[in-house]
């Protein structure tokens, strides 16, 4: 009977000293100074919780004499806490009751969380440097370095131990699927070709050819069912915006500083005007002096912004002394911006034509009447800077300003210059005794020898 107890005793006792050094408890064999701790790594400290036999016991930890190391528990708890920047090599600390200057019996306590870690380092490079605890991928399986090393191919070893044997293959997966686009009665499919119809998307079941998806359930299965018919979403913007530009200057070793020249931008046809702007600015220092922003405005007598029959043109007009712009000091940049003109379908002026169709869209004109067949109706009045030489028009250049052969407002030919075509264009008249454009001088003929070459330049 003695002997059984012993037996019993001695298994109980064993399974507290595995618990103790499973779970970081103390055996209970121990001095019962400290009852229970709870060591750990947290937040990079080491931290114990514990209680002792008796409140207000002082406890010092692995004998260190620093006040770090020395708690003493609450009187009525009997609970003490450590908590110091401190690594156990070993993880495991002794605790200590401390009366005076003498230590009580050791109690030791393994440290949970210690233990040193692993790197996962990827798969194996042969010139990569590795330390110890280093993983690394090779032919399948998993490496830990047991010790620093270099190009060493990973095997069980001095430097290396098997840490992840690599698994048997895994079983053939399903197969997979072959987009083919739409059906067609002509081709022959193979099972896990999927094609569209009507909407919907259906995956062969076996090998088929001219098989309607959905006629036969052992040919074809619907994969996907296509939706109703969504509403019809608004209208989309616009094509971008389109910028023309120009600069016109106001000396005469620019482009337009003789008195009255004119230098302009305009919107294309078949583009309809946003908006226009004219700047001008100091040729010596870049900065601004004034500038127009808008439509249809007349400033400072020189620029002017006009309407083309709804493109948008900018037209400047030097004028000497008219302002700050005609010193011959000043550079003149224009710009417009156009977008492309929205096709319409609707009936501007109420003739019973369509605009696309209507050959004089602001003006009714129910019979589209043409009697010179020029594409506008005999109602609609001609519009000088539209391009297109119409009534009385000499000249249409596409554009509102003068000295550039064809006249602003009325699309006369100016003197001195000879017109054609529509958009017209137009050229100086070498030999009329008149300098225009790009002449230098026009001593009234065309023979070469006299000072003035038959192209009327300065010889």
């Amino acid at each position: 009977m003695f002997f059984d107890f012993l037996s019993v005793r001695g298994t109980r006792l064993c399974a507290a000293v595995f618990a103790a050094l499973l779970w970081g408890v103390a055996p209970s064999l121990a001095a019962p100074d400290v009852t229970t701790a709870n060591a750990r790594i947290e937040n990079g400290k080491l931290v114990i919780d514990g209680t002792t036999e008796l409140g207000g016991t002082k406890i010092r930890l692995d004998g260190n004499t620093a006040a770090a190391f020395n708690v003493t528990s609450n009187p009525t708890t009997k609970a003490f806490r450590f908590s110091v920047t401190y690594y156990p090599s070993d993880c495991v600390v002794t605790l200590q009751k401390l009366t005076g200057t003498t230590l009580g019996p050791a109690t030791n306590w393994t440290v949970n969380s210690c233990g040193s870690g692993v790197t996962p380092r990827g798969a194996w490079v042969a010139l990569t440097q590795y330390v110890k605890d280093d993983l690394v991928t090779f032919s399948g399986s998993t490496w830990r370095a047991k010790r620093n090393n270099v190009n060493v191919t990973p095997m069980a070893g001095a430097d290396w131990e098997k840490f992840l044997l690599q698994g048997p293959q895994g079983p053939p997966g399903p197969a997979g699927v072959t987009a083919k686009g739409a059906w067609s009665g002509s081709t022959s499919y193979a099972a896990g070709d999927l094609v569209f119809r009507d909407g919907s998307t259906w995956r062969a079941k076996r090998t088929n050819s001219n098989k309607q998806p959905g006629s036969n359930p052992n040919d074809w299965e619907l994969l996907a069912q296509g939706g109703t018919q969504g509403p019809v979403g608004p209208s989309g913007a616009l094509a971008g915006t389109v910028v023309h530009q120009a600069a016109c200057y106001t000396t005469s070793d620019y482009s337009c500083g003789t008195p009255n020249c004119s230098c302009g931008a305009a919107c294309d046809a078949g583009e309809v005007g946003v908006s226009a702007m004219i700047e001008a600015r100091d040729r010596g220092t870049g900065a601004l002096i004034a500038a127009l922003n808008g439509q249809f405005q007349l400033f400072d007598n020189s620029f002017e912004i006009a309407a083309l029959r709804g493109k948008v043109g900018v037209a400047v007009q030097v004028v000497p002394g008219s302002g700050p712009f005609e010193t011959g000091a000043t550079d003149v940049d224009v710009t417009v911006i156009c977008m492309p003109r929205p096709i319409s379908v609707g009936d501007s002026d109420s003739d019973g034509v369509i605009n696309a169709h209507d050959n004089c869209p602001h003006v009714a004109n129910p019979d589209q009447l043409d009697s010179d067949a020029d594409g506008f109706g005999d109602a609609c009045p001609p519009v000088c800077g539209d391009g297109l030489r119409q009534g009385a028009e000499q000249c249409d250049d596409g554009n509102l300003l003068n000295g550039d052969g064809c006249s602003t407002g009325s699309c006369h030919v100016e003197s001195g210059f000879a017109c054609s075509g529509a958009p017209s264009s137009c050229a100086p008249v070498c030999g009329d005794g008149l300098i225009r454009g790009a002449e230098q001088c026009d001593d009234g003929n065309t023979g070469n020898g006299d000072g003035c070459s038959s192209s009327c330049q300065i010889e």
